[in-house]
């Protein structure tokens, strides 16, 4: 009976499903890859998307094409070209421009190099050539000024690279080079960076994983974590939206199935606690795709399906939780209260009050509408009373932001609360 019971617990927990949306088709491809990256740019005065690299079917070649899709208008165009193509490459956002590496093919003469283009001047240049650069199958995330790029094969002969490396964009050193053995660096794995963590999910080597685990930035300590993914799965896409606090493990392929529609949804709380649910899966099964952020919701571009056909279909997931856990107003213990900013719509700035009644450390950050970081306006222990802080309107570089939908989020270390701002320029 006790087995029974337990069968039972396990397959209910199985069966349940987060979020409350859907996926939506959102038009198709004029030039569908797979393996390529995305990046969102919502600097834009119309905020746009661009596809970079991949296969391409029609050529049965991988491509250097830099696509560019405006959501708001539906409009898709071939606005450039890399210096070369690249396949299972690797790309980020750093301030203003677009940063990629890895993916090159076997006759590439740049396997090495660090390239980026400005979305206002898209010239593709040379940033660096360093060997951690020559690599495919890999990740890579933009943190401050450090790429961090995790795991991935050589494309150069007998050249073995760290699993774990963090580059600064500036000085163009390597301060991190962190390894493990073979039978714990998986090919084809998601990864996603939480504060001051690189989750790593899945993957394959000798087999599919379903493991989680995570190195932590600071400490520069590997954990292995007892928190696993429901399935099995490699060479899908782990999104996340630091604001919502939860990572989406969309997609890719398991030991029986060539191509999956399942997501998972994995949120990270307080102390590194994680609870997995199923999520809403997609309408087209893919692995080798292109997911992003944006504005929030979720979008996923091209990738292979189970026949090994590309996918020409743009999906969409927006989940309506989102916006009411943005606007809602959450109960809060009585010694914290963060007022509405005033005023609101502002231009150029904005003040944010709020009352301690018992002395505690708080961070007080600013956000963007797709849940990225823009500045940290307070981070330390705050004395009892009421206290006002002001917001310029710019990022932690003291770059202005463009107009639009801000949060302002105070969090201690066991609650935190939310209040929407508006720039009007």
């Amino acid at each position: 009976m006790k087995k029974l019971i337990t069968l039972l617990i396990l397959v209910i927990a199985a069966a349940e499903i987060s979020g409350q949306g859907e996926w939506r088709q959102m038009g198709n491809m004029p030039y569908p890859v797979s393996g390529g990256a995305a990046i969102f740019n919502n600097d834009l005065k119309t905020p746009k998307f661009y596809i970079i690299g991949g296969y391409s079917d029609s050529l049965q070649s991988a491509v250097n094409w830099i696509q560019e899709y405006d959501p708001v208008n539906n409009i898709w165009k071939m606005v450039g070209a890399m210096k070369e193509a690249r396949y299972l490459l690797s790309a980020d956002f750093y301030k203003g421009s677009s940063i990629y590496f890895g993916g090159n093919q076997a006759n590439s003469t740049i396997k090495e190099s660090l390239e980026s283009f400005e979305f206002t001047n898209i010239n593709p240049v040379v940033k660096d050539s360093k060997p951690t650069f020559a690599r495919n199958f890999s990740t890579g995330h933009v943190v401050g000024d450090n790429l961090y790029i995790i795991g991935g094969n050589s494309s150069i002969s007998g050249v073995t690279l760290p699993y774990i490396v963090e580059y600064n964009l500036i000085t163009k050193e390597e301060s991190i080079k962190f390894d493990l053995g073979s039978a714990d660096k998986p090919e084809a794995h998601m990864t996603a960076i939480v504060k001051k963590d690189i989750f790593i999910f899945g993957g394959i080597y000798n087999g599919i994983k379903n493991w989680i685990r995570k190195f932590n930035i600071t400490e520069r300590k590997y954990y292995y974590l007892d928190a696993a993914l429901f399935s099995p799965r490699a060479g899908g896409a782990a999104v996340y939206n630091e604001f919502l606090g939860r990572v989406l493990i969309i997609g890719g392929y398991d030991e029986t199935n060539s191509a999956l529609s399942t997501v998972e949804s994995v949120e990270i709380g307080n102390n590194d606690s994680i609870k997995v649910k199923q999520f809403i899966p997609m309408k087209f099964a893919r692995k080798n795709f292109m997911a992003v952020n944006y504005q929030n919701k979720i979008a996923v571009f091209g990738g292979r399906d189970a026949k090994g056909e590309v996918v020409r279909a743009v999906e969409i997931y927006f989940d309506t939780t989102m916006v009411s856990n943005r606007d809602r107003t959450e109960e809060l213990p009585t010694s914290i209260k963060l007022h509405q900013n005033y005023p609101n719509p502002f231009n150029p700035s904005t003040t944010i009050s709020f009352d301690i009644s018992k002395e505690q450390k708080i961070s007080i950050s600013i956000y963007n509408y797709l849940g990225e970081h823009i500045k940290n306006l307070y981070s330390g222990i705050s004395a009892t009373g009421t206290h006002s802080l002001s917001w310029a309107g710019d990022d932690n570089y003291g770059n202005k932001v463009s107009s639009g939908i801000y949060f302002v989020k105070l969090s201690s270390e066991n609650f935190s609360v939310t209040k929407k701002m508006a720039l009007l320029k």
